[in-house]
């Protein structure tokens, strides 16, 4: 970890990059240290937690709106950006089996010429898991319970997917 630190300090960063990964740092704690290091201004960090608490915003109106269990928001490397499942969840490991099967679904859909990997469905016998794609490297994750119409949570999920996207991104 710290060859990245040491690397990032003497690299310049276009903002967009930076600020999510900035963003994925601080949802493990290494903001502050990233910050300190880097040189880079606190108000950064500022902007680092406006940022989550849009996203986190974002996630309690889709929980509020649509009947889903819980959902997060995390980057493709598998580190949670932010995140509104139950409690005891723990959500590094979901992020990391997440950005695990996607991953192994992008290969797939790649092996198979079928283009670019949009969502995966994954069906329990309780439940469904929905992810989603999100532009800029990101992924957004949907827990929902077994009797849901999941063309509801799925066609939400892409509209918080998309607002996620300008959020992260800066865009609109």
């Amino acid at each position: 970890m710290n060859e990245n630190l040491e690397s990032l300090s003497n690299t310049r960063l276009d903002s967009k990059l930076f600020k999510g990964y900035l963003i994925c740092l601080h949802a493990t704690g290494l903001s502050k240290a990233l910050i300190r290091k880097a040189g880079v201004s606190t108000l950064i960090q500022d902007e680092n937690d406006e940022l989550q608490g849009q996203l986190k915003r974002l996630l309690t109106e889709f929980a509020n709106n649509t009947p889903i269990l819980g959902a997060a928001i995390l980057s493709v490397e598998g580190l949670p950006l932010v995140s509104n499942f139950q409690a005891g969840t723990e959500e590094v490991a979901v992020a990391a089996m997440v950005a695990g099967i996607h991953s192994a679904s992008e290969q797939a859909v790649q092996e198979l010429r079928q283009g670019n990997l949009k969502s995966i469905i994954i069906e329990g016998d309780q439940g469904t898991i929905v992810i989603i794609s999100i532009r800029g490297g990101y992924l957004l994750a949907i827990t929902s319970p077994e009797n849901v119409r999941l063309g509801l949570v799925f066609n939400d999920g892409k509209r918080v997917a998309r607002n996620a996207a300008k959020i992260l991104l800066n865009i609109g």
